[in-house]
């Protein structure tokens, strides 16, 4: 019988980002959240989605494939010269989270979930990027929203 990994996934994704941002600093680790943000949240932000899992049965293989999205947002600040733009921001925070997820491999991440989560069984999660999308968030002209969408597969 497969075991249900979903909210280990989201811990350990949550986990390789915040390690990846003190390294690679595209915003800072406490601008990442496991799912909703508190409401006095910066605007720019990174987001785990809600995940949807299903088990599979193959052979001698138990396993689940989980898809979610983490969502991007920012703003265009500055004036000028010094204009950020906040849909390239956007797009730029949805790209960085797909290359830390394994995006630019050819076989993705993989992560052992034990060891970035509290998971009680033995578990690897390979991950997949599948698409990104940018668009107007609906808060100002200013806000975007992007979503970098992946699927896991979880072996146990």
């Amino acid at each position: 019988m497969a075991h249900d990994a979903t909210p280990y996934i989201r811990q350990a994704v949550v986990a390789r980002l915040k390690s990846a941002a003190v390294n690679d600093v595209p915003l800072p680790a406490g601008a990442i959240y496991p799912a909703k943000a508190p409401p006095d949240a910066p605007y720019e932000k990174l987001q785990f989605g809600q995940p949807v899992t299903t088990p599979f049965l193959a052979g001698c293989l138990d396993g689940i494939t989980t898809t979610f999205a983490l969502h991007s947002y920012a703003e265009t600040t500055g004036e000028g010269e010094a204009t950020a733009g906040g849909e390239r921001r956007a797009g730029d925070l949805a790209a960085w989270a797909a290359r830390v997820l394994g995006g630019d491999d050819e076989c993705g991440l993989a992560l052992d979930l034990q060891a970035t989560s509290d998971c009680p069984f033995p578990a690897t999660a390979h991950f997949e990027w599948t698409g990104t999308q940018v668009f107007g968030d609906g808060l100002g002209t200013d806000a975007f929203h992007g979503i970098a969408t992946f699927s896991v597969t979880v072996s146990s």
